[in-house]
């Protein structure tokens, strides 16, 4: 899933994922995160996702860079400010009628260093560790970016 990355990275550049509880033993409370889209026509592209339900997180970090690492993402997705636009659009759609509002500052798109091409992740920052949870709990399976649901 969508993972935090701590400032002193492995050599790799991946992480442990985060700590969050888990979704499959709780009951449908009909709070807005457990309501499914009324598109009865089949076409899921335009249905508003449900707005994400608030998890709990372990080793979250006590200052910044507040980063993601994002994975699944289109390989069309080539420039850094296009993955901000893209993922700033899904956190718009996400949270559309609630008092949340959370900004992407800045974003890298994994590259291959010998080929040049996308490799189909990237990392996003937030400046707070509050948007930063916003964004981690959009891992729910309803977060679709450019036809690609992100992990």
């Amino acid at each position: 899933g969508l993972r935090h990355t701590h400032p002193a990275a492995s050599s790799d550049g991946l992480h442990p994922s985060l700590h969050h509880e888990d979704d499959d033993d709780h009951e449908d409370d009909g709070s807005p995160g457990d309501v499914a889209s009324n598109d009865d026509t089949g076409d899921h592209h335009n249905a508003i996702p449900p707005v994400p339900s608030k998890r709990e997180y372990d080793d979250l970090p006590n200052g910044p860079p507040y980063t993601a690492y994002v994975r699944n993402l289109s390989y069309d997705i080539r420039e850094n400010d296009q993955l901000v636009y893209e993922i700033n659009g899904l956190l718009e759609r996400r949270y559309e009628g609630t008092d949340v509002r959370v900004q992407v500052v800045n974003a890298r798109v994994g590259i291959d260093r010998e080929s040049g091409k996308r490799k189909g992740f990237g990392y996003v920052e937030f400046t707070t560790v509050e948007d930063l949870t916003a964004f981690l709990d959009c891992d729910d399976g309803n977060s679709e970016v450019m036809g690609r649901n992100i992990h």
